[in-house]
Parts: structure tokens; sequence; C-alpha cells
């Protein structure tokens, strides 16, 4: 299904985790899919692209004037920046048509050093309103893919205050629980965390509670925006995204499908589209938190945690794989999740061999006992199909040809012959002889441009040519010909692809050297312990408050933001900063990058970021500070050998999160549960839904506690920690985070 682009219409964004489903996207409709190498991004688990393999995808996809995006939306600690930059240096080369980014120090390094690349800004910048959008543009953001947890009428406000910056929004897929780019729940539970694209989903886990008994308190359906398509391409969103990075071909194509129906064709088809969705292995589909009445019901206690249909049991494991009784036909390389009974997370599998008493097939019917071959331990449990068997799901890479060098050409005819100049590299060509003027058809510009673009090349290819013609000058289209061969062939003898990439590189070559240079130039200003939330202080330490609390009459030092600001709360929030300075405040914490925009517009006040503004390596400090930050807090998930090194670069005082209960999620949707809760490992949570602005929160019942380190300030979160714990924990500050 191949559809010329409607410009009127938003761009239909699908996942790409490897060449078979960035093919099967673009066959079926799809004007641009998004896909991570194997590296920093937030889908760690798919099997993602390997260089030549982006390059192959590129390449088919910019002859079919189609996009690809690139994910690099992972945070990056500081030992990590040199791999980023070499990263960035075979994608500069490859020319996608943008890279996605989380980390403020990677939109820094991009835009500062790879000025080819376009940024998009990742959902996991957690950007909720107009105001983070603000701030977006000036970091020299092009589009800002929103937050997920964004109400409809919310995003008709933002989408009319956005000029400068396009916006991008999911319509269908999965959905997180927690606000983007803040949670801590993988993390907490193993080092995994989903800030670096390993999470685990402990949120589709069954929990247990005193009063509620056993539920999925944080699983959330899947997002279908079908029905409101319509009133979203009017709100002028530039890019609807259909998440999906873990799927597989089919469902790629089918879900591809069914948005190209509906965006060129509305309401002509609605029984094909509905029949695409549920071929897709969904969870239960809803409007996800578009409206306030879907996130009321988002999560269901009593529906498991996973997607996928139901096709049978698990019963037991048998010597090379386990039993399973089939309830629906599975086939040879169908994608099957085995949800085990107590509720832990799901075990995935692609099926690669199919025992029937004893006989090797491909297909189990319903009805059928089998075994089925794996070197995994399997439990007992339901099994789920998530992806089936698809001819499109296999693709040979070697027929798809890698991206070619970019060449842009200057074709000049006059009265001396043509000459050519390869812009983007130091080569030029001429062909001396004198062309008579023409009596009835000249040479146009356009005959020029179209010749010269042409070029049986397997290295280069023309994507940008000018040209200019002096007079009216005959050439016989033969001579034309030959002229062009020529030029070519002193091409391919004179120029080295590698050159063409040394220019795309060019700005790049200096930031080893600044980087190295630019060692930490921070001189801790602020007192040992910075700031102490709540009722207790220590010793000569600031007290700091959210700004709820002052504006009731509490007393502080330090003022702190909330971390999510609805758009319609913007205006009031504005109002109680205006209040605090009249009142003498002087200090602020910035939570959310929408506050820095916020702040910004105040005069002789002094910002500090704080969690969950994530902070993990100097050029995000760098960047921070151009835009009014004072001092940072580093990020809490990082181990205690990787904070030493921010602080030795850091170019802003750091401080270190010592103690507290941080927010392992937070959420807008309904959580069905409140109190105390625990998992089927022992662990125990805390659910906690009191929040200005209807948050709902989930605390571990452990206190987090570390060290205080050398050079940094020290803070402390009293909130939820003041008492004793004879079971704290350092998280990931004696491990690693992975």
């Amino acid at each position: 299904m191949m559809n010329k682009k409607n410009d009127s219409l938003p761009e239909l964004l699908a996942p790409a985790g490897d060449l078979a489903c960035g093919i099967s996207a673009f066959e079926n409709g799809a004007d641009a899919v998004y896909a991570g190498t194997g590296s920093f991004n937030a889908r760690q688990r798919a099997e993602n692209f390997s260089t030549d393999d982006m390059s192959r995808l590129i390449a088919f996809a910019h002859k079919r004037e189609k996009k690809v995006y690139i994910t690099l939306n992972t945070l990056v600690k500081e030992t990590e920046i040199p791999e980023v930059f070499n990263i960035l240096r075979e994608l500069a080369v490859l020319g996608p048509d943008a890279v996605i980014v989380q980390d403020v120090g990677i939109v820094r390094m991009i835009r500062e050093y790879f000025p080819s690349l376009t940024i998009h800004a990742s959902t996991q910048m957690g950007i909720h309103n107009s105001r983070g959008i603000a701030f977006a543009r000036k970091l020299g953001i092009k589009r800002v893919i929103l937050e997920r947890q964004i109400m409809l009428e919310e995003l008709k406000l933002i989408a009319a205050k956005s000029a400068g910056v396009e916006l991008e929004i999911f319509v269908f897929g999965a959905l997180c629980c927690c606000l983007s780019g803040s949670c801590l729940f993988s993390s907490w539970m193993g080092g995994a965390s989903g800030n670096r694209g390993l999470c685990k989903q402990p949120c589709r886990r069954n929990y247990r509670s005193v009063k509620e008994g056993d539920g999925f308190f944080f699983s959330t359906s899947d997002l279908s925006a079908s029905r409101m398509i319509d009133e979203l391409v009017g709100l002028g969103i530039k890019s609807f995204k259909i998440e999906g990075r873990l799927r597989k071909a089919d469902y790629v194509r089918d879900t591809v499908r069914a948005f190209r129906i509906l965006l060129d064709s509305p309401g002509s088809s609605d029984a094909e589209v509905k029949r695409l969705l549920s071929s897709s292995h969904h969870r239960m589909l809803s409007d996800g938190f578009l409206s306030a009445s879907s996130m009321r019901n988002l999560i269901l206690k009593d529906k498991i945690g996973v997607s996928g249909s139901f096709c049978g049991r698990a019963l037991r494991h048998v010597s090379g794989g386990f039993l399973a009784k089939i309830s629906s036909k599975i086939h040879l390389g169908d994608k099957i999740r085995i949800q085990p009974d107590s509720g832990d997370e799901g075990l995935l599998l692609t099926v690669k061999h199919i025992d029937v008493n004893g006989e090797s097939v491909k297909k189990a019917l319903a009805g059928t006992m089998c075994v089925l071959k794996t070197d995994k331990d399997i439990p007992p449990g339901d099994i789920y199909k998530t992806g089936q068997e698809d001819s499109a799901g296999s693709v040979n890479p070697e027929k798809f040809p890698l991206v070619k060098a970019a060449l842009s050409l200057d074709v000049a005819l006059s009265d001396k012959g043509i000459a050519v100049e390869v812009k983007n590299t130091f080569l030029k060509w001429g062909k001396d002889f004198s062309p008579p003027k023409a009596e009835k058809h000249p040479v146009s510009v356009e005959k020029l441009k179209e010749e010269f673009a042409t070029a049986l090349s397997d290295s280069f290819e023309v994507v940008n040519i000018s040209a200019s013609s002096a007079d009216n000058y005959f050439i016989a289209s033969s001579e034309l010909r030959s002229i062009r061969r020529e030029f070519w062939e002193y091409l391919h003898k004179n120029l080295d692809p590698k050159t063409v990439a040394a220019g795309v590189l060019a700005p790049s070559d200096k930031f080893m050297d600044d980087y190295l240079r630019d060692t930490a130039m921070s001189v801790n200003i602020y007192p040992k312990v910075t700031a102490v939330f709540g009722t207790e202080v220590k010793e000569s330490g600031l007290i700091a408050r959210s700004i709820f609390e002052v504006i009731s009459g509490a007393a502080a030092d330090e003022i702190i933001l909330p971390a999510f600001c609805p758009e319609k709360e913007l205006g009031t929030l504005q109002k109680m900063i205006e209040k605090c300075v009249k009142n003498g405040a002087r200090v602020f914490r910035a939570t959310s990058f929408y506050a820095l925009e916020l702040l910004g517009t105040f005069k002789d006040i002094t910002i500090k970021t704080s969690f969950p503004m994530p902070v993990c390596n100097s050029l995000a400090v760098s960047e921070l500070m151009d835009f009014g930050a004072a001092g940072v807090q580093a990020w809490v998930e990082l181990e205690k050998p990787v904070l030493e090194k921010l602080i030795s670069r850091s170019a802003l005082p750091v401080e270190i999160y010592c103690r507290g209960r941080m927010e392992l999620l937070s959420t807008r949707a309904r959580i069905p549960v409140d109190g105390e809760i625990f998992d089927s490992r022992g662990n125990r949570f805390i659910v906690s839904a009191t929040d200005n602005y209807g948050l709902t929160h989930l605390y571990s019942d452990r206190i987090f506690s570390v060290s205080p380190l050398s050079g940094a300030s020290e803070f402390y979160d009293l909130r939820h920690s003041s008492g004793a714990d004879d079971r704290p924990s350092d998280f990931n500050f004696k491990s690693e985070l992975k």
C-alpha cells in the first residue's frame, strides 16, 4: 500500500524494531519510522539495528521520499560521553531525518557539534505544557514528542501555543503508567532502568493489598485514539505515532494499514480498521490519557497485565522445553509470552520447534498437547500470542543497498563550456568547449539539472543540485550525456566517499578537545547541607518546601516547583511564584524543564535543579547553566563512581540526594488501591494519592540512604523518611545502573 503523502495530513510514524518492520511500515503506508541502534535507546530489548542495516533502511526510505528518525533517547552517564560521541559520528554520516533525544547534555552535543542532525525531543523529556515547548525551542529542538499523559482539552491549548515547534503524539500502542522520564520502579527492583531502555515492567505484575486483595494495580490498558482521529487532525499536530518497537512486522503492517485508512478515508472502512487493530494482539483498548473518564478507568486491577491473545497453558517443565496445552493455533515463527501464575514478569519466546507425540510439526491446533522447545526454565502459566509468523517478517538485508555519499552539485554553462562544483567537498571539474547559440531549442537549466543528477553510482547520489546558463546555448542530447559521463568518471577517480563524510563531520572534530579541556570550574558556594524537606532540619541546614506549602504559610529558604503542571494551571502557578518573589523568596528549585522557562522571566533569583529533573553528565550541567541554573542535583539512579566523575567535571555546584523516599512512579491514572501493597517476593510499597494536581505516587517502604560525597552538597528529603529504617537501601549507589 503506497500512498502519496497529503501535506494537510499529519505524518504517520511507525515503529521499526528491525529492518523487516521498517520495510513493512513503508510498504503499508507509513510516512516515517523511528528505530534504534544497539545502544542508548529506550528499547534496548528490541532487536534494533546494526549500522549497515540502519544505512539500508535510510537508503530505502529516502529513495521513496520517506523519513527515518533514530532514537538516542536514554540518559547518558559522564563516563559514556565519548561512546555517544562516536555513535553520533556514525549517524551523521548516514544522514537520518532526525535524532530523538532525552538527555539535554546530548542535545547540546548534537546542536554544537553535529549541526547536520535535526533534534526531536523524546517523550522521555517529559514535556507536557507550552512552557516546556518554549524551553525546547530555545534548545534548538525542531519537534517535541509530547508526554502521553495529556488530555485532549489540554492538547488543544498546547497546540495553539506551539508556533515554531512541531508536535508529535502517540495514537496507538502500550502505555506507561508513570509520567515519562521519571519512573524509577524497574531500576529500584534491580538496577534495570526504564530511563536506560531496560525496563522490566514491574507495573505489569500482580501485587497484593490487605484492603483490595490481589490485583494488577499499575497495568494500564493500551491506547487507541482511532475514534478521535478527525479531531486530532484538526489540531495541526505534525506526527501521529504508533508505539511498538518490541513488536514484529505483522503488528506494524496491520496497525499502519489501519491508521492509513483512518487518515486517508475517514469513516469509509470502520469494519476493516477494527479487524486490522484486533489482529495486533493488544491489551484492552482505551482512550488512554486523552480524557478524564478514560484516566479513571485506565487500570482494571482484575485484568492481567500482558498483551497478546490467549492461546494456551504452559503446564510443566520437560527435558529441552515445556509441555503446553494449546487452545488457539500456534505456528513456527509466532511470538509468545508465558505469564507465570505468580504474576511475575512474563517470558518472551519465538516458537522455533514444536513436538506433537514425538514428531516435529509446523503448527499446533486448538486442543493439542505439545512440547515447545526452549532452553529457558518456563514456570506454569498462561500463554499469549504477541505476534504471528509472517512472510513479511523476514528480509534479506543484502537485497537493500547502503546509504550513498550525498553530493550537492552546482552546474554552470557558459561560452567557455560546462563547470561543475561539488559544493560539499573541494572537488571542481570543467569541460572546455564553445557551445553554439541556439536557434530553436536551447539547453534549459532544468535539463542541466536532470542530466547531471543522474548518477549510475554505487557510492554517490545527488541530493541537491543547482544550475545556471549564461545564455541560450545548444548542446545535442547525446553530447550532453557524454559530458555528464566524463564528469562522473572523473568524480569516481578523484573523490573518496569518506571525504564527503569528512565534510559532514568537520564541525565535530573539535569536540573531544573541547570536552577534555573543559574541566570543572565550579566552587561549592552552598552550605554543606543545602536543603531539607519536612519538619526536621539538620543543624545548619536550609529548609526547602513545595510552593503550595509556602503559599499556605509555611516558612522556607528554598521553594520547589511541581514536576508536573497541567496547561490550565500555568497561569496560576506563575502568579504563585510572583507572590513568593514579592514576599522575599529568592531561591527556587526546578524539577522539570518547563520550570526553567517559567522562572527565566524573574530577575534576581537563584535557580537549582532537583529530582525528578535528570542531570547525569557535565554537558547537561553546562546546558542548564546556560538557562539560568546556579546548581544541580545529580540524578538519583547513578552509581558512586559515576557521581564522583560528574562532580569532578561539573561547571556548577553538585548536590547529592542523600536520603529520602523518592517517587518510584507518578501517574494521572486512577490507581485502584491506596496504602500498603506488596509483591510475591515480599517487597513492600506505599501508594499515595495526595497531590495538588491529582497525581498518585508510589513509594518503597525502604528509605533510600547514601553517604555524602566529597565536593558535593547534601540533600535530605524528610517528607516521608524522617523516622528510622532498619533496612535502608542504597539503590544503585554501590552497584551499577544498567
